[in-house]
């Protein structure tokens, strides 16, 4: 298991029982190709399940991305808890896809959060290792030789996912950017409903929607854009549901989900803007690293009197009187992450990336650095 003290995070109620299982692995079941299955939840520091054993797991099958070499966490002797150990191993895993789970977000460094497209890519790795495995086991079979373990993801696994052109192509710092990983169908996800996310998180009324994802019914979708409904849909050969945005949309931020007769996914947000909308721009921000609850101020352009500012996930309403100028406190929602001080000597420091959503669009991102 991770080691929970050297998080430094302050956790209140929660230190004796974090402590407790930083002392005490709580699982050490050895990997296997079945062990790769589909994390189906976003995951983060402090979070706990199957989902992170097999996380875990599926690391440690990689040579560059072992959680460690020896006692808890290694491979072989991986754990239910998501430390900082497994943040960083996240975080080399990310980078080492920089152009399909980075670029995407507008990030140029891993964050060590599991999110939809390190899931998205995870998921086809381990497909592509599972059916090489199948492969291997029925040729092995059919020698009467007997059947090797095989490491969940073969090493030189890599992924070639298609890329498609969007109408208004942005800049590869902008959050706003294609997905690379549309037309990748997310094998492991194939039958269960699921959205990772639209092709632009910025769209005009009348402009074609990619919506990329998997589990669609060849008997119709619907997918919605906040109160409105298209329905009848079915999947391309990409296997993704492609949508012309209606006059009726709402302008502004709308929540995009897809349901089918099996349920309905996650939801995923899409801002619905004028023509002419010029996009929220963030210049810079100050200071650029600190402690939970340090009073950030960004510079910039385009900034309203709503803004809503997606801080590591958390969401937060910051309004701007002068639209260049924005004052927000920094906070999360990572399980046992809360205000703190900051320790002079020997800091760990996590990278928190954030963004700005208005009626204007989507900005740009960048990151400020987390103390612990």
């Amino acid at each position: 298991m991770d080691n929970v003290v050297t998080q430094r995070w302050t956790v209140g109620r929660q230190a004796a029982t974090l402590l407790l299982l930083a002392m005490f692995p709580i699982a050490t079941l050895a990997a296997s190709p079945a062990s790769c299955i589909a994390v189906t939840r976003n995951l983060g520091i402090g979070m706990r399940g199957d989902d992170v054993l097999a996380l875990q797991r599926f690391l440690n099958s990689r040579p560059t991305t072992h959680i460690a070499e020896s006692g808890p966490g290694s491979p072989g002797n991986e754990t239910l808890y998501f430390g900082s150990l497994t943040q960083r191993a996240v975080v080399k895993y990310q980078e080492e896809y920089l152009e399909t789970i980075l670029r995407p977000v507008g990030l140029a460094r891993g964050s060590g959060y599991v999110g939809a497209n390190t899931r998205a890519v995870i998921a086809t790795q381990c497909e592509d290792a599972k059916s090489a495995s199948q492969k291997q086991q029925a040729a092995t079979s059919t020698s009467n030789v007997p059947k090797v373990k095989l490491f969940p993801l073969p090493p030189e696994a890599v992924i070639t996912p298609k890329v498609v052109s969007s109408t208004t192509p942005a800049a590869s710092s902008d959050f706003s950017t294609t997905s690379p990983l549309m037309g990748m169908g997310t094998p492991m996800f194939r039958d269960i409903l699921h959205l990772v996310q639209p092709s632009s998180y910025m769209v005009k009324i009348g402009q074609t929607l990619r919506v990329i994802g998997g589990g669609y019914s060849k008997n119709g979708n619907v997918v919605h854009i906040g109160n409105t409904e298209i329905f009848g849909l079915v999947p391309d050969s990409s296997g993704d549901l492609v949508v012309t945005v209606p006059a009726d949309t709402n302008y502004g931020k709308n929540d995009l989900w897809v349901s089918n007769e099996n349920g309905s996914t996650l939801k995923q947000f899409v801002v619905v803007v004028h023509d002419g909308a010029v996009p929220p721009k963030i210049a810079t921000i100050t200071p650029s690293s600190g402690v939970l609850g340090t009073t950030i101020t960004i510079t910039g352009d385009n900034f309203t009197a709503n803004n809503e500012i997606c801080f590591a996930g958390t969401p937060i309403i910051a309004p701007s009187s002068d639209g260049k100028t924005i004052v927000f406190q920094t906070r999360s929602n990572i399980p046992g992450a809360i205000a703190g001080v900051d320790v002079p000597n020997g800091d760990v420091t996590y990278p928190a990336w954030f963004y700005i959503v208005n009626e204007n669009g989507v900005s740009n991102s960048t990151t400020f650095y987390i103390k612990a």
